[in-house]
């Protein structure tokens, strides 16, 4: 069974299961693709990870969006040293204490997305789906 929670733009926002209603008390994890081969990749990721915080913020969570939070350092990161390892342990530094996670569209083909999902589904974190709209239904 799908709980539809929220569309906004072309992402639809679901769960596989019932949820408490949101709070802002409840903190929400965005997880998805943010690395990309090409800048223009980079920021079309950072856009959909925008639109759905948008979402989830209209339905009353809190969130915590690391594609917002580190979207211009990567032209530090070489003469700074981090590495995808950084990244990683602050992702396992604050998912355990988010309450959900919110996989973004592409997640099960980004490592640290994946590695994100695993840490949640590990704490028991509901799990929230932010799905692109299928182009058909935008044309009912």
């Amino acid at each position: 069974m799908r709980y539809i929670s929220c569309v906004v733009g072309d992402l639809t926002i679901e769960s596989y299961q019932p949820l408490l209603p949101p709070s802002s008390k409840q903190l929400v994890y965005i997880a998805g693709p943010i690395s990309a081969p090409l800048e223009s990749m980079r920021k079309a990721n950072v856009a959909v990870a925008e639109t759905a915080c948008v979402g989830l913020l209209q339905m009353g969570y809190s969130i915590y969006c690391p594609h917002t939070m580190t979207s211009g350092f990567t032209i530090y990161e070489y003469e700074a040293g981090l590495t995808y390892e950084t990244w990683m342990e602050q992702a396992r530094c604050v998912i355990p204490r988010c309450d959900l996670i919110c996989m973004l569209p592409g997640w099960a083909k980004s490592r640290g997305a994946r590695e994100e999902y695993n840490l949640a589904a590990t704490e028991g974190h509901p799990i929230l789906y932010a799905r692109r709209k299928r182009r058909h239904e935008d044309e009912d």
